[in-house]
């Protein structure tokens, strides 16, 4: 278990338009515009343009180290539903994640009491900064996958097919490498991570929410 482009095609004609094409189109301007005689038409990219707002502005280092400050605290739903699924011994947890190396004393750097329970629960850790790929790149999905294979296989599985794996991430973006690799997957939607946990529920048959958790959000 690891945490439709559209296509456009324009065809260019091979030949400058005849006097009879020149004729038809007159003719057919004429028509829309109610006959002959001057007709205004309004650039559509001008009327567009004005009522387009302004771009916003963004600052990336402050939202940067937001997610850094949210992301060192663990999720109330999925955090528990982790250890469930590890206490079950039925499924081999993996993670695949995109990450960034801090400086050996920044306080990221150090070791912290979650850091140190997410790594007992994890048996396969594939981190971005370490393999030199990053998500959406299909070939960390590969790779993930061939760790989770190699694992099984060391502890006397009989190895880990792509439709074994239940992939989970909150980008939509990243979830279709895994769709095409043939894994399962689950959105996790920011402020709704608890219906994430519910559907890993169906898909796992374990119980991951406790009855306080349950009642209150189903």
């Amino acid at each position: 278990m690891l945490g439709d482009p559209v296509s456009l095609k324009a065809e260019t004609a091979d030949s400058a338009p005849t006097k009879d094409d020149r004729g038809a189109q007159t003719n057919a301007d004429q028509s829309s515009s109610g006959g002959t005689g001057n007709s205004t038409h309004t650039n559509p990219s001008t009327s567009l343009a004005s009522t387009i707002p302004p771009l916003p502005t963004i600052e990336t280092e402050s939202l940067f180290w937001s997610m850094m400050k949210v992301s060192q605290e663990p999720d109330p739903y999925v955090y528990p539903a982790l250890q469930a699924l590890a206490s079950s011994q039925k499924f081999i947890l993996g993670a695949l994640t995109n990450t960034v190396i801090f400086h050996p004393a920044h306080p990221y750097s150090l070791p912290s009491p979650l850091r140190t329970m997410l790594n007992s629960l994890f048996s396969v850790f594939v981190a971005s900064a370490e393999v030199g790929l990053r998500k959406p790149d299909p070939k960390i999905y590969e790779l993930a996958l061939q760790k989770l294979d190699e694992f099984d296989r060391q502890k006397g599985g009989s190895g880990v097919k792509a439709g074994d794996v239940v992939f989970l991430d909150d980008i939509g973006q990243n979830l279709k490498p895994a769709q095409e690799l043939g894994m399962q997957t689950v959105r996790v939607r920011l402020g709704k991570t608890w219906r994430a946990v519910k559907e890993l529920e169906g898909l796992t048959g374990v119980e991951l929410m406790d009855e306080k958790t349950r009642r209150a959000k189903l």
